[in-house]
């Protein structure tokens, strides 16, 4: 979760940006033009400058979703001919061939029954999944160029909706991607399978010599 700290931290500087610097721009080009418009004219135009600043908004949103996407598009195997990890291991690497490419980094560890995941991988899906959410919630509610200087009737640019079919479809995309590789890397459990006595080898080992019938005379 830490690897999405610079990214979130990013998309919030941006949010900044569109929510001060971009919107009183164009509020002030807003006012130098008011002096030539009547009442209705002037409803009119702001009304416009809206609309297209929140259209202008959804096209950086929705770029911003593709490119997530995308990103995870490059882990998706045609047809899910996804290598198992006793293919990776064995495969012999021509030094023109590259390994292949990861995306999450899962880290192992022990417990009495063997060998376990460190982390809850179903929750990793869900906070990856999540970061589209976050891109449409941190991107909402930028405040209209004209509400400075009048009292339009909506305060805020159109926000984008968590049920848009932009944003279900992009997290359903790339959950089913994520959870296609992770079916795959579960198996790697299984690779330790003929080493697992060894997790248990030094508490034998200490068993065996507390036991008297096994010290030296």
């Amino acid at each position: 979760r830490s690897t999405l700290f610079p990214y979130t931290t990013l998309f919030r500087s941006v949010r900044a940006l569109l929510g001060t610097e971009w919107s009183k721009s164009a509020g002030d080009i807003l006012r130098e033009e008011l002096d030539n418009l009547d009442k209705d004219q002037t409803k009119n135009f702001c009304d416009s400058v809206a609309a297209l600043m929140s259209t202008q908004v959804r096209d950086l949103v929705t770029r911003s979703i593709n490119k997530y996407v995308e990103f995870y598009k490059r882990f998706q195997k045609p047809e899910g001919t996804y290598p198992n990890p006793e293919d990776i291991i064995n495969r012999e690497y021509t030094p023109e061939e590259e390994f292949e490419s990861t995306f999450i980094v899962l880290r192992l560890e022990k417990d009495k029954d063997g060998i376990k995941f460190g982390e809850d991988h179903m929750q990793i899906v869900q906070d990856l999944v999540k970061v589209i959410l976050f891109m449409v919630e941190k991107i909402n509610q930028i405040p209209r160029p004209d509400l400075g200087f009048r009292n339009p009737e909506q305060t805020h640019l159109w926000d984008i909706q968590p049920d848009d079919e932009i944003v279900q479809a992009a997290m359903k995309e790339v959950k089913d991607i994520i959870m296609e590789n992770l079916q795959v890397t579960c198996k790697v459990i299984n690779v330790y399978d003929e080493f697992k006595y060894l997790l248990n080898e030094q508490e034998e080992v200490r068993e065996y010599l507390a036991d008297d019938k096994n010290k030296p005379f």
